[in-house]
């Protein structure tokens, strides 16, 4: 049996997008995510910069797998893809928990770097355009 938080992603072709909730000192980031293809774009305004890949269910988690970074600085944008053997924070797979129209941060940043710790780096996206 499907739960309902699957069906939302995969019953339709359809866009679901979601808006950082608690930094108020920086731009929001925004999660846009594709039903099909199981496609994503994680838009950081701070960096000026995105990141484009895959992504999947895992239980009660949606797993995004980046494989492109997308950057513009200096007037100038540039399209880079991420290698497996690339170890920074917006290159390793990330995970969230779907709770109801919230995702939670719940990735392992310390596999980047031991001092890095989940706590520090975890932030909630709300969905928006229901």
């Amino acid at each position: 049996m499907m739960s309902a938080c699957k069906s939302q992603f995969k019953n339709s072709d359809y866009i679901v997008v979601y808006k950082t909730l608690e930094n108020q000192i920086q731009e929001p980031e925004y999660l846009i995510i594709k039903s099909k293809p199981q496609t994503f774009e994680l838009n950081i305004p701070m960096l000026y910069s995105s990141i484009i890949g895959e992504w999947f269910f895992s239980k009660d988690t949606i797993v995004i797998s980046p494989k492109y970074t997308y950057e513009y600085r200096n007037n100038k944008s540039s399209l880079l893809e991420i290698n497996d053997k690339d170890t920074s924070v917006i290159s390793i797979k990330q995970r969230f928990h779907v709770k109801g129209d919230i995702l939670i941060d719940i990735t392992d940043y310390s596999i980047v770097h031991p001092l890095l710790k989940k706590d520090n780096y975890q932030k909630k996206f709300e969905r928006i355009g229901k």
